[in-house]
Parts: C-alpha cells; sequence; structure tokens
C-alpha cells in the first residue's frame, strides 16, 4: 500500500479467503463505528455468496469486479443478514 500511497489503514485476515459469508457479517460487525465505510477485498464465490446473504439479491461477482452495499444502520455491530441495499455492481471488463 505503501507504493500507492494510501493513507487508510489496511488489515489483513486470511479467513476471508475461504472463510463463510457470515465470517464476513462477523467481521464486520467488529469494526470500529468512527468508519463511515469499510472496504473488503476477496475472492469468489464468498463475495457473490455475501451479496445474497446480506441483500437478498443474487449477484454473480466476477473476477476484479466491485460491489457497493450500503446497510440500514450507522453502527457495524448491527449489520446482518438481508439488511444490505445492493447501491451498484461493475465489472471491470464494462468500464471500457
Amino acid at each position: 500500500y505503501k507504493a500507492g500511497r494510501w493513507t487508510s489503514i489496511i488489515k489483513f485476515e486470511s479467513k476471508i479467503y475461504g472463510g463463510k459469508p457470515n465470517f464476513l457479517i462477523d467481521l464486520i460487525n467488529t469494526q470500529n463505528n468512527k468508519y463511515n465505510s469499510i472496504c473488503l477485498v476477496g475472492h469468489e464465490p464468498n463475495f457473490s455468496s455475501f451479496i445474497s446473504l446480506t441483500t437478498g439479491e443474487y449477484k454473480i461477482f466476477n473476477t476484479a469486479s466491485m460491489a457497493k452495499i450500503d446497510f440500514e444502520t450507522n453502527k457495524w455491530q448491527e449489520v446482518s443478514d438481508n439488511q444490505g441495499y445492493l447501491d451498484w455492481l461493475v465489472n471491470p471488463k464494462k468500464l471500457n
């Protein structure tokens, strides 16, 4: 992250890779409420399953895609199943 000159805090969590979608919710639930947004980076099929679990929408999360989910809460500890809204899902191949 030094090369990109990112100023945000980066935490590495090996359980994201191959973990269950509920693990991602549990991870979100442990975040500090001083943060307005969190970026999770991982692999499939975890993220398609996470989108389905949190929004109730089934979407295919292609390689290098990005999604934004808004939750109906201001507290990370309150994020749970079917509480999110899929604001957008972007496939990088469609950006050209």
